[in-house]
């Protein structure tokens, strides 16, 4: 049968040998993403057709002289409507409500299920949730965004999303998976989970938690659902942050100082 997995495959296959003159091809590729809510490859595409879509738009307006003759005219309106159309779908796909979803590495059965229900009947784009981790200081140093977008390679964990950190480990372990998350900068557990919590705390939310105020320890799987929220809001934090220095007045990181 023809599977979810069949579907990104092909767009993959696409993807990796897409010309950036194809604008047709291109503009195909933006609605199979939409079709199945794949934020993901919607970004990739984005990040790769966007930079030459900006140079090709500089280079054919009239004030840098590109003036030519009748056929080569035609040719450039055309040119320029099926630029205009793929810059519309990418617009008209970023309108689309973007969601978050927090799924372990070894449960992809759990996402593709989702995804089908978002794509298919929700009209959502998804993305893995946890993306990179900053701590208290490197969040408060102002220029964020600046920071993100610096030394990220292929397959680090960035705004697009990554994995849930999965608890089923040892403490050393899951260190390690912070520190992956952190990109090479520095930072341990302890800069993001407690080594003790409180379950009363939980009392507004969920009814049958203890009633007591007595500390007790963080399990690793505790540990892990915590980190997976934390770095999911801090994609959405810098994704929906501006690029450049943020006026403090105007907007501050209050929320990481609780």
């Amino acid at each position: 049968s023809f599977t979810v997995e069949d579907r990104f495959c092909i767009i993959d296959s696409i993807m990796q040998n897409i010309d950036l003159e194809d604008w047709s091809g291109i503009d195909v590729v933006i609605q199979c993403c939409v079709l199945m809510g794949d934020g993901h490859r919607l970004q990739q595409l984005a990040n790769k057709v966007l930079p030459h879509l900006s140079q090709l738009l500089v280079a054919s307006a009239p004030e840098n002289g590109n003036h030519s003759s009748t056929n080569n005219m035609t040719m450039n309106r055309r040119r320029k409507q099926l630029l205009s159309r793929t810059m519309g779908s990418l617009i008209d796909a970023g309108e689309i409500p973007t969601v978050r979803v927090i799924n372990l590495r070894r449960r992809p059965d759990r996402l593709l299920d989702f995804m089908g229900c978002a794509a298919h009947k929700e009209q959502l784009i998804v993305v893995k949730g946890p993306a990179k981790l900053r701590t208290r200081n490197s969040l408060l140093s102002g220029d964020v965004r600046k920071n993100d977008m610096e030394g990220c390679g292929d397959g680090c964990p960035d705004d697009d999303g990554d994995f849930a950190f999965d608890g089923r480990c040892s403490r050393e372990e899951l260190e390690t998976q912070v520190l992956e998350h952190l990109n090479g900068k520095k930072g341990t557990l302890a800069n993001f989970v407690k080594a003790k919590w409180r379950p009363s705390d939980l009392k507004a939310f969920d009814r049958d938690a203890r009633d007591d105020f007595e500390l007790v320890p963080t399990s690793m799987t505790e540990k892990a659902c915590s980190l997976s929220h934390i770095a999911s809001w801090m994609g959405v934090e810098s994704t929906l942050s501006p690029i450049g220095p943020i006026n403090r007045g105007e907007y501050d990181h209050e929320w990481c100082r609780k």
